[in-house]
């Protein structure tokens, strides 16, 4: 009897690698958060971070740069972890895995390990602020950033001064998954958000038209359009090349030679530029994740770490480059942990069925993620 042929498999791998581009991008972006409060929390609360550059109405530090490189990533997984189930609870149960069990567990770490250990309050647990951080924390939004009697004793007493882009992440998700359950995740409609996100978001208007009480909104805006914008570019199915991201730091520049209102240009161009870094494959990162995916503790425990540094070791009068390489190593050791310990087994409580989830590995919070 002749050999027949098996007919070829219609079925897609459970697991799709993703490039390493992404990882790079997060783990750099994580550090960058870091780096930028070793320049500012020895100085207290007031915003001392050095602005690298100066693009027309826009003014970036590491810490900015790091939080917008959070969305686009995040939009752009995010939307393609939609495409492959698009479908509101998995996707909110999804979102809810990645994001919620080490937010949590760094919670109890924070207020009921690190708090009564740190505080000078005479009832730490029956003060009303303890028990309102958890909870305000745990829920995403309304975050709170004081513990009582804790850090008191440093220039800043903020807790986490990063828990606020964890609201403005899981607004994303829901704007997204809403967008989703109305038949909206197409790229027209991803585009047309992203074009009215940015238009609000825009500081031109932010700063000079709207109340100055919105003006916090409108900035959230403007890093849900970033999100978007990456989402958008992800449903196209565009995977931008080395010339489109050339061309979009061209329009940058002449904007910035011409002293032009920038901010809404850098919505497209810089997810282009984040994007095309993101999709290539750069093996010789390898090593860099071969321990796992610390991007997201990063994030969450660095401030923290910080804090701990200058209460304990009195970094505050430490050269900034020492503080932030220190930081940085703390932050990363803190990531690699919760990564190993939380992370990774909340992830494969998804079971085989839904292993292809792109965002597997992580969103960053962000990145913010983040």
């Amino acid at each position: 009897m002749a050999a027949t042929t098996p007919a070829p498999s219609t079925t897609r791998p459970a697991v799709t690698a993703r490039p390493r581009g992404f990882d790079v991008l997060r783990i750099a972006a994580a550090a960058a958060v870091v780096v930028s409060h070793a320049h500012q929390l020895p100085f207290g609360d007031r915003d001392t971070q050095p602005d690298l550059l100066v693009f027309g109405d826009f003014a970036f530090n590491l810490g900015r740069i790091g939080v917008i490189v959070f969305f686009v990533v995040s939009g752009y997984l995010v939307c393609g972890s939609w495409l492959s189930e698009p479908r509101v609870r998995p996707f909110a149960a999804k979102r809810a895995r990645r994001l919620m069990p080490a937010l949590l567990v760094m919670l109890v770490l924070v207020v009921f390990v690190l708090g009564p250990l740190t505080t000078t309050a005479a009832d730490y647990f029956g003060a009303a602020g303890t028990w309102e951080y958890f909870l305000r924390n745990a829920l995403v939004f309304p975050y709170a950033n004081h513990l009582p009697g804790v850090f008191t004793g440093n220039p800043s007493s903020m807790v986490n001064g990063v828990l606020w882009t964890l609201g403005v992440e899981v607004a994303a998700y829901a704007l997204l998954g809403f967008a989703g359950w109305r038949g909206w995740v197409s790229p027209r409609h991803l585009t047309a958000i992203t074009a009215v996100l940015a238009l609000v978001g825009w500081r031109l208007v932010s700063e000079n038209v709207l109340d100055g009480q919105l003006v916090p909104v409108a900035l959230r805006l403007e890093l849900i359009a970033y999100f978007f914008a990456a989402a958008a570019v992800r449903a196209w199915g565009w995977r931008p090349t080395g010339r489109a991201a050339i061309a979009a730091i061209a329009v940058v520049a002449a904007l910035v030679a011409v002293r032009a209102p920038l901010s809404i240009a850098l919505v497209p161009c810089a997810t282009v530029v984040v994007l095309h870094l993101g999709t290539r494959t750069w093996s010789w990162a390898r090593p860099l994740t071969a321990l796992g995916d610390p991007t997201y503790g990063a994030y969450i425990y660095g401030f923290v770490a910080q804090q701990l540094l200058i209460a304990h070791l009195g970094m505050e009068d430490a050269p900034v480059w020492w503080f932030a390489t220190v930081s940085v190593a703390a932050a990363l050791a803190c990531g690699y942990a919760s990564w190993h310990l939380v992370e990774k087994h909340a992830l494969r409580r998804r079971g085989p069925a839904r292993t292809a989830d792109p965002t597997a590995a992580g969103t960053g919070a962000l990145r913010g993620s983040r």
